[in-house]
Parts: C-alpha cells; sequence; structure tokens
C-alpha cells in the first residue's frame, strides 16, 4: 500500500509558494508520490489572462524538474471538461484501491470545503492537508476544522513557510519582474518566450474585474488614468506594467457607499490621523489599497502604496506613487484651473509637480473648508518644498 498526495489546482501559473510547499511535505512528511496535477479549467472561467491547460502542464513540469519526490499528472488535462475532486479521487481508488491518499488545499478551499460536490463523502476517503496561506488566518482554519470534524472528516493544518505569492498578481505584474522573479527561472523565461502573461492582457483581466463595480463616468476616468499613467512612466522611465496596474485600480473602491467604506476602514491597518468623517473623499483609496490585497490578491508594496497615496500623497513617494498620483490629476477629461501647468510640470519634473499639486490642494481645502488638508498632506507638501526649493 503506498501513501499518496494529490496537491491539484489552476497552477495559473505555479510560483515559488507552491513549489516550497512541496519541499516542506517532503521533508516533514512520508508520503511515498507526491502527485501535483493541474485542472482543466481554471475556476475562474473569467480570466482572460491565462495559460492553456497545456501551457501550465509544461509549467508545472519546469518548476519540478528538480525535485524528484514530485510527480506532475496531465490526468485531469487529458481528461478535459469540468471536473471534480471526488471523481479524480474515486478513478484513482479504482486503479490503485490498495493506496491511501490525501489531498492537499489552501485557506480559501478549506473554508470553503462545504460548497465541494459530495464533500462528505469526498471528506470520509481522503484526509486533508491544509496549506496555510496567510499568517492570521490559523484561527479561523482551526474552527473549520472543527466543524468538519463532526462529519469524520480528518484535517492537518500545516505549519508551512507564508509566502505572500499569488498567481493573480503574477499574471498582472510578470513583465515587472527581472531577477527576482517569484516562480522558478525556467517557468519565467517559459512564460516570456511564449508572451504567455502581458500587460495588456493584464490590463483587461483588470478592467473586466472594475467595470462592473464602478460608474461608467469612474470607469472612464480609470481607464484615461491609466493612458495618462503610461505616458508617465515612458518619460520618466518608470516601471510601465505597475504604473498601468495601480492606475487602473486606484479608484476601486470610489463608488463604495461611504457607509460601508468607514466600516471597511476598521478593518483595515491603515493610518490613524486622518478623520476620515470630516474627509470621506480619502476613504476609497485607503480601503482600496486594502481591498487589492484582499479580494484580488495583489501583494506588491509598490501599486498598494500607489493606490493608497493617490489621493493624500505623503512624504518621499516612489516614482511609480507620483506617477499615478500626477496621472490621476491630469487625465485627459480632467478641466480644472491650472491643470494644463500640472501635465507640463508632470512631464518635465515629478517633484515640481508633486508640489504645485500639493500647494493648489492646500490653497483649495483652505478656500472649502478653512481648515488645513489632514496631516499627510502638510506633510507631503512640506517634503517637497525642501526637495525643490534645496
Amino acid at each position: 500500500m503506498a501513501s499518496v498526495l494529490i496537491y491539484g489546482g489552476s497552477f495559473n501559473p505555479i510560483h515559488n509558494g507552491h513549489t516550497a510547499v512541496c519541499k516542506y511535505i517532503a521533508e516533514n512528511f512520508s508520503f511515498d508520490k507526491i502527485i501535483l496535477m493541474p485542472v482543466f479549467l481554471p475556476p475562474h472561467k473569467e480570466v482572460v489572462n491565462t495559460a492553456t491547460p497545456e501551457q501550465r502542464l509544461d509549467m508545472c513540469k519546469l518548476a519540478v524538474e528538480d525535485m524528484p519526490f514530485v510527480t506532475v499528472s496531465d490526468y485531469e488535462i487529458k481528461k478535459g471538461g469540468k471536473n471534480y475532486t471526488i471523481d479524480t479521487i474515486r478513478d484513482f481508488m479504482n486503479q490503485n484501491p490498495q493506496d491511501k491518499y490525501s489531498i492537499m488545499i489552501g485557506t480559501d478551499m478549506f473554508l470553503t470545503f462545504e460548497t465541494w460536490k459530495e464533500w462528505e463523502n469526498l471528506g470520509k476517503l481522503v484526509d486533508i492537508l491544509v496549506v496555510s496561506r496567510e499568517k492570521d488566518d490559523r484561527e479561523a482554519l482551526k474552527i473549520k476544522q472543527q466543524e468538519l470534524s463532526k462529519y469524520g472528516i480528518h484535517s492537518k493544518i500545516l505549519s508551512n513557510p507564508i509566502n505572500e505569492i499569488s498567481s493573480t498578481q503574477i499574471r498582472f505584474l510578470s513583465e515587472s519582474y527581472k531577477e527576482n522573479t517569484p516562480v522558478p527561472r525556467r517557468v519565467y523565461e517559459y512564460m516570456l518566450k511564449n508572451k504567455i502573461y502581458t500587460t495588456d492582457k493584464a490590463v483587461e483581466e483588470i478592467c473586466m474585474i472594475i467595470k462592473p463595480i464602478l460608474k461608467e463616468t469612474r470607469y472612464i476616468h480609470s481607464k484615461n488614468v491609466e493612458r495618462r499613467g503610461a505616458e508617465l512612466a515612458k518619460i520618466h522611465s518608470l516601471d510601465e506594467t505597475k504604473v498601468r496596474i495601480a492606475s487602473l485600480l486606484h479608484d476601486v473602491c470610489k463608488n463604495i457607499d461611504k457607509e460601508i467604506l468607514l466600516q471597511m476602514s476598521k478593518k483595515c491597518d491603515i493610518i490613524g490621523d486622518i478623520n476620515f468623517e470630516e474627509s470621506p473623499q480619502l476613504l476609497h483609496s485607503f480601503v482600496g489599497a486594502e481591498y487589492i490585497k484582499d479580494k484580488l490578491n495583489i501583494f506588491d508594496e509598490d501599486v498598494i502604496n500607489a493606490v493608497r497615496y493617490h489621493t493624500t500623497g505623503k512624504p518621499n513617494m516612489t516614482g511609480i506613487e507620483k506617477a499615478v498620483y500626477l496621472a490621476d490629476i491630469t487625465s485627459s477629461e480632467r478641466d480644472y484651473p491650472d491643470v494644463d501647468k500640472v501635465i507640463e510640470l508632470s512631464n518635465e519634473n515629478l517633484d515640481k509637480a508633486m508640489l504645485f499639486s500639493l500647494e493648489f490642494t492646500k490653497r483649495n481645502v483652505l478656500q472649502k473648508t478653512g481648515k488645513l488638508p489632514c496631516k499627510i498632506q502638510q506633510e507631503a507638501l512640506l517634503y517637497y518644498q525642501n526637495k525643490v526649493n534645496n
């Protein structure tokens, strides 16, 4: 009798987090076989920025070339169509009834295990190994473990190393990666050679995500900001992929109701010196930064901070952060006084454009409210005054 672990998933693409878990299993468990099994259909069919089943299979094979303890199976890809884990396990058991099977799944899949086809039967056929994805998800996993144990389902929550890597982020930002790629080098070279995940495809996928949740005028604005951001990235030799992605996502939470935003902000680890009740126009950017982490699995700090600070600015912004901030206020539909001046300055010097814009904001806020802008905006203004004047 052999003990077999099946690790299934979209692997769109496979990354270092996946391979690290395989190594962890090999070092800490005694399975006779570890099978990596890409599915035929990714769970989100609407994804346009995707590899073919054959490409995902090829990438899995490349990723584990130096891992003889892992076997890549083409079973579900050859089978084609929509497949369920319970059917795969039954097929494998019919072929090798003497073997004992386990499956390995991630946090999200485990927390929604009751939505799986014949989940109770599946839970009685296999043991479940759960890959912890975030540092603070263990409590929720333990609660779910207790709930499922009542149905005779045995699971083990792994103490695996946490890697904040997501396939979604890689699809969006693959053209940004150079030396420190979050995927095995052979996989990265395969992705580039076959032009699997391009920035243009990532933009198309993000547009599909944001269009249903934004008003039409806000969606058009986001597209305009993305185009202007691309211009600034080219002019100032910035990472165009990150600027375009952050520009598209900068207003992702803009059309959410203020009261809902306020509730969402309480769950966010955001700076506490802004009175969002008094300055609700700032809410969407800080909540938006958390949203793209929680909902879109984007953990890249350049993108997150560009979204977070696109309304307030901050001292010592990166080029990407400045480009998104300035693209937002110089997009093609903007017609406020001095917009042409900001466009001219932002094309020439991002720091001077930041100073001009922050001074403009200070005057506006004082005129409308009789108060100074929030603390971080004042700090940003002082920073760029000193930097430009010196």
